[in-house]
């Protein structure tokens, strides 16, 4: 029914459709707390006060050891530290807390098997505060939104595409991700759509529509699932050409400048030489590798772009139970020099091109408990030698990148 009536359609909030516990206590607090541990990537955070740019927040603004619920932490953010209209925001929730992607993945994975896998980026940002608008003011993105609220009550206005269409010389704006902030949008509150959602509700909307965050001032978290589109794949393409042939690229413009004398006309060496490039680079097995493994770490982690954060124990025995996900399988394909290369929940790697290696990844796909020790036993059931020690290493990167996990019970 979701697809059908609303999906890229209109806007629409959904009453709890996850389910009670999505999501714990403890997680949305510890999003905060990983989020700005030393060593994060200050591309992944930002931090406003009203609705001002601040410098990364530390000390007092960041939930202490002590402060179990996102409830604590508010208490003291407006009692004893003594600030409002904050707003913290976290691209890529899932490199700060695996368990919520890995959920959150599984929670939407019905949805992407009726529509597909998105043509851009699949990722999931948090945010927080007791904002009164979004920072960024009116806008909108080249994505379809599903935004789950996590505490309080988010109150989302949006207005279809046509309707701010003259405001904006962007082309192709429709497709595009485009900010309005020279727009006071009050004066048009009164033909918005306005989106109400507490706890475990979801709001969404169409990656067509414009929206800006309101609020009365009191805190609220949502995280979204951004499901982006058409002008993402190109991203893919780029960044392998840069990584391939940018050094040779940046040579030629060095000799850019070219003199051309008499009637005849000719290309400048300098734009020949560009050519020539992009066609090596364009056909070389070594660019279908890298763009069959960019599409393969998509693919494998259900498309979402951000990798879950490392699971911390991931190291194997012979006998301890593990388990991986039929839903999202393990993926492989042969490369140069005797190799396979692995796909696992958006990690890739490489590992010898070897019989137990398949026998090992079909027992990970099944979605069944197995042990290595019993992996060893179908390999030599099937004529195969299995060195256990090369078995193991495969198996713990799976358990790392949360692949496979260890069954408790």
């Amino acid at each position: 029914m979701f697809v059908c009536e609303y999906w890229e359609k209109r806007p629409v909030v959904l009453k709890s459709p996850f389910g009670d516990n999505f999501i714990s206590a403890a997680q949305p607090v510890n999003w905060l707390r990983k989020a700005y541990e030393p060593g994060q990537s200050p591309l992944g955070r930002e931090f406003f006060i009203k609705g001002i740019k601040q410098p990364s927040p530390s000390g007092d603004l960041l939930p202490l050891a002590g402060e179990t619920t996102l409830e604590e932490f508010i208490q003291r953010l407006a009692t004893q530290v003594g600030i409002s209209d904050y707003q913290y925001v976290l691209y890529g929730l899932g490199r700060f807390d695996a368990q919520t992607m890995l959920s959150t993945r599984q929670a939407i994975w019905p949805l992407l098997q009726r529509i597909g896998l998105p043509s851009g980026a699949l990722d999931t940002d948090c945010f927080f505060g007791d904002y009164k608008e979004t920072a960024a003011g009116l806008h909108k993105d080249n994505a379809a939104v599903i935004s789950y609220v996590v505490h309080g009550t988010k109150t989302m206005l949006v207005w279809p595409f046509d309707y701010f269409a003259d405001k904006t010389e962007v082309q192709d704006a429709i497709r595009q991700k485009v900010r309005l902030g020279h727009v006071d949008f009050r004066p048009y509150m009164k033909d918005a759509t306005e989106l109400v959602a507490g706890p475990g509700d979801v709001m969404y909307w169409p990656s067509t529509y414009w929206h800006v965050s309101v609020g009365e001032g009191t805190p609220q978290m949502t995280f979204n699932i951004s499901l982006y589109f058409p002008i993402q794949p190109r991203a893919d393409v780029d960044e392998i050409i840069r990584l391939l042939a940018g050094p040779r690229l940046d040579k030629v413009w060095e000799r850019f400048y070219s003199q051309q004398t008499g009637p005849e006309i000719a290309l400048p060496e300098s734009w020949q030489q560009v050519v020539n490039i992009y066609k090596e680079v364009l056909n070389s097995k070594k660019f279908e590798g890298m763009l069959l493994g960019s599409w393969m770490r998509r693919l494998s982690n259900g498309g979402y772009t951000t990798r879950p954060a490392p699971n911390p124990d991931w190291n194997a025995t012979d006998d301890c139970l593990l388990l991986g996900d039929s839903d999202f399988p393990v993926l492989t394909a042969p490369v140069a020099g005797e190799k396979r290369i692995i796909s696992a929940c958006g990690t890739i790697f490489t590992a010898d091109d070897m019989p137990w290696l398949d026998v090992l990844v079909k027992l990970v796909n099944e979605g069944k408990p197995f042990t290595l020790s019993q992996a060893v036993k179908r390999c030599a059931a099937g004529g195969h030698a299995a060195p256990l020690s090369l078995m193991r290493t495969v198996a713990e990167r799976l358990l790392q990148c949360w692949a496979l996990q260890k069954v408790t019970d």
